[in-house]
């Protein structure tokens, strides 16, 4: 296979991006030498499927391909260079397993001060989204997450917008026998949690990419102090380089995932992960044909990740509202603030949620 050498441009800048030293490839070979001490032969790591490659053999092999990251022609001199570029950017930005609440150890910088039971708090209150039929494997739309309750009797789950346009533009709330479901413990791709019926009922906001659903309450699905979710409608701007971590279920989609954004998932895909990382920029953008304000950020998602919600690693609030990214951005755009290192990758959307402070969407909630 021909790999486009700017293909292996584009990673080679994005990896650069995500290196806080300005000793970029020393930096890359101490996360590896680490990753390599740590690892075994036969853990797979999740970068690839297990019994294919040890998790020793990957990265070793991106080991090598550290000593030429500024060097896209010594790169595609290897087969394996792209595979390495997504190892490396993997160690650098993973998104780890959450089960029971619990992270998967973290293993690379910035992330090993990271307790397993950080953000255990904001998992227990994140869903997968699903369309189906009762009783039938469901197609998963998207991730959401608990924000609030209503009535004594309802949960409000928000997600995004074109999250829930998607299900009503493939027949619900109104086709017979098609519903909305939330999974709480989709900790596993062999087997779902309980399926909890959303209601078939929504609001969807009239600018940004937001929207809530509703969720009966019920002995089984309980949350319990829902005020230590706390939104940062009423906080200050995070800076730009502020540590986040997106909660939620990363889904590959060929349509939309562009190689080789599997590699760092494995066959392990629609499964409640945490992904760390930092905000890059805020800035207006154009999206689903309005020019809105976002804030970018370099975390490791996919299509399944819409919804899912954004955590200053700080102060512990959710900043954001995930909703997908640019495969293409432009290079080159300027701020306020200058040029920033967010153009030079990929970039991730999200809803800047400390920005709708007095928005009547956080009325809704509060009711």
């Amino acid at each position: 296979m021909t790999v486009n050498p700017s293909i292996v441009g584009s990673k080679l800048a994005r990896i650069r991006a995500l290196v806080p030293d300005s000793d970029f490839k020393g930096y890359v070979r101490t996360v590896l030498d680490r990753r390599i001490s740590e690892a075994s032969d036969d853990q797979s790591m999740g970068i690839a499927a297990c019994g294919l490659l040890s998790s020793q053999k990957l990265l070793a092999s991106a080991r090598y391909s550290a000593e030429n990251l500024d060097s896209v022609e010594k790169v595609l001199s290897r087969p394996e260079g792209i595979v390495d570029l997504g190892t490396i950017e993997w160690c650098l930005r993973p998104a780890l397993p959450i089960i029971s609440g619990k992270i998967s150890p973290p293993t690379s910088p910035p992330w090993n001060d990271l307790k397993v039971d950080e953000i255990a708090y904001a998992a227990y209150r994140n869903c997968r989204i699903d369309l189906g039929i009762s009783n039938r494997e469901p197609f998963h739309l998207g991730s959401g997450f608990v924000v609030g309750s209503c009535k004594a009797d309802t949960y409000l789950i928000m997600t995004n917008a074109h999250v829930v346009r998607e299900a009503v533009r493939l027949g619900w709330p109104t086709e017979k026998g098609l519903e909305l479901f939330s999974d709480f413990e989709r900790v596993s791709v062999e087997e779902s949690g309980p399926l909890y019926r959303l209601r078939g009922a929504y609001v969807i906001h009239d600018r940004y990419d937001l929207a809530v659903l509703y969720l009966s309450a019920s002995d089984e699905l309980e949350f319990l102090d829902l005020n230590e979710l706390h939104l940062t409608a009423e906080a200050p701007d995070p800076t730009v380089g502020a540590k986040i971590g997106v909660v939620g279920h990363p889904h590959f989609d060929s349509r939309r995932d562009p190689f080789p954004q599997h590699f760092g998932f494995g066959d392990e895909y629609g499964i409640k992960r945490f992904s760390p990382g930092l905000i890059r920029v805020v800035e207006e953008r154009r999206w689903m044909e309005r020019d809105v304000e976002v804030f970018l950020h370099d975390a490791s998602t996919l299509s399944g990740s819409s919804g899912s919600c954004i955590l200053n690693l700080k102060t512990k609030d959710v900043l954001g509202l995930h909703f997908g990214g640019w495969p293409f951005p432009k290079r080159g755009v300027r701020t306020s603030s200058g040029d920033q290192l967010a153009q030079l990758f990929e970039a991730n959307g999200a809803v800047p949620l400390w920005k709708l402070a007095r928005d009547p969407i956080f009325e809704r909630l509060a009711s």
